[in-house]
């Protein structure tokens, strides 16, 4: 078995004319597992274009992999939004790989630059920060392109789709001591926060602009219950992310991604199915 010392003589074959020869190094570098990626990285810019393809080929196959083994590990966490932000970690990871800083870091960054703003921790003002101050919108282009659904990559761009604005909300304001939730409708994907005795509709797509505010009716035994069917599961969050990124690579005539994706779908509808049972 290789070392990691060999890693850069591996990959100087990676490309190498004799089939037997490039089949065995491919071989050897996926001997490496998951760990490959972030043990090629000092490299990459030493490879060709042809040599950088083949490479990312046996990435993508790892973090295959990797993401099938841990996946479903989100629908047994306890705590919604921790939930939430594991599965958008993983399908992060499925589309870009190891992401340097961390979603963790990137949500962790934001959270810290609200504190530091010294505003107070109301939704209101947090939907100033993330929308007004740090300057999250919409695309300008590309609506339909996948990154508008990856976590990751809104954070860095700024930008995204509402559903996933929205979730950067809903988990920098976990983090601030905010509870924002997500609203599921028809063509739009909102978020609401509890305000007194008012529900207040918040719009991510419009520079996390106030919509509309509904009384609250007093809550039953501790439950608010109008705010509780209001709410968006984790569950129907994720799957909905999922239909975007089926729309996304059919928009853009990826077969290829369009049944990976198509295939995670099928097969979370069962597990969540049989979680009903």
């Amino acid at each position: 078995m290789a070392t990691r010392g060999e890693i850069p003589y591996l990959l100087s074959l990676i490309d190498d004319d004799e089939m037997e020869v490039r089949s065995n190094i491919q071989q050897e570098l996926l001997s490496f597992g998951a760990e490959l990626e972030t043990y090629v990285a000092p490299y990459l810019k030493e490879l060709s274009r042809e040599q950088h393809d083949l490479l990312e080929e046996l990435l993508k196959h790892l973090r295959r992999e990797r993401f099938d083994k841990d996946w479903y590990q989100w629908l047994i966490i306890d705590d919604e939004l921790q939930a939430l932000e594991y599965a958008f970690d993983m399908l992060a990871y499925l589309d870009i790989g190891y992401s340097k800083p961390s979603l963790r870091n990137l949500l962790d960054e934001l959270a810290s630059g609200f504190k530091a703003s010294e505003r107070r921790c109301t939704p209101k003002n947090l939907m100033e920060f993330l929308f007004q101050e740090q300057g999250f919108s919409p695309p300008k282009g590309a609506y339909y392109h996948p990154s508008n659904s990856n976590l990751v990559l809104s954070i860095l761009n700024r930008t995204g789709i509402q559903i996933t604005l929205s979730c950067i909300a809903m988990l920098v304001g976990a983090r601030c001591g905010v509870a924002i939730y997500g609203l599921n409708a028809p063509g739009y994907f909102l978020t609401f926060a509890i305000e007194g005795e008012y529900i207040q509709i918040y719009d991510c797509f419009r520079r996390g602009g106030q919509l509309a505010r509904y009384h609250r009716p007093a809550p039953t035994e501790g439950i608010d219950m109008r705010a509780e069917r209001m709410r968006a599961p984790t569950a129907a969050i994720i799957v909905r992310v999922l239909r975007n990124l089926m729309n996304a690579y059919t928009r853009n005539n990826d077969q290829r991604q369009l049944k990976i994706y198509h295939q995670i779908y099928d097969e979370l509808i069962k597990a969540l199915q049989v979680g009903k049972q």
